[in-house]
C-alpha cells in the first residue's frame, strides 16, 4: 500500500487523512511503501519499504530506499543517484511492482488473496 500522502516533505492531502491512517490499529496491508516523510507520519505494519529518502539532508546527491521485514529480522538499504527532475506516480508504480512480485511467492502463508492475484 502506498499511502499517497506527500512528496518533497509537503502534504498533498488534508491533515485529517493522515490522522485517519494513523488511527487504523493494523493497516489493511502486509507491505506499505511510504516515502521518508510519509513514514515519519505512519507506523504499524511488520513489513515496511521507505522509498526515496534523503536521510534528512536534501543537499545530498544520493537517495536511499530502506526495507525492513520484522518477522524475519531482514533489513537492507539501496542507494541510488538523485535526479534533478520531478516524477509523479513513481511511488504507485513501485508499490504495484512490489505487490506483483510478492504475489508470485509460494510463502505468502495464509494470504489466499495474494496467491489469487
Amino acid at each position: 500500500m502506498d499511502p499517497v500522502l506527500s512528496d518533497d516533505n509537503k502534504l498533498h492531502v488534508p491533515e485529517e487523512l493522515v490522522q485517519m491512517y494513523s488511527d487504523i490499529p493494523a493497516p489493511p496491508a502486509d507491505v506499505v511503501t511510504p516515502n521518508g516523510f510519509e513514514a515519519s507520519l505512519l507506523t504499524g505494519p511488520h513489513s515496511v519499504i521507505i522509498t526515496t529518502t534523503d536521510v534528512g539532508n536534501p543537499e545530498v546527491e544520493q537517495l536511499s530506499l530502506f526495507a525492513s521485514h520484522a518477522p524475519s529480522h531482514t533489513r537492507f538499504c539501496i542507494e541510488f543517484p538523485k535526479l534533478k527532475k520531478s516524477f509523479t506516480g513513481t511511488g504507485d508504480l513501485f508499490a504495484a511492482l512490489v505487490l506483483a512480485r510478492l504475489s508470485e511467492r509460494d510463502d505468502v502463508g495464509d494470504r489466499p488473496d495474494l496467491k489469487s492475484m
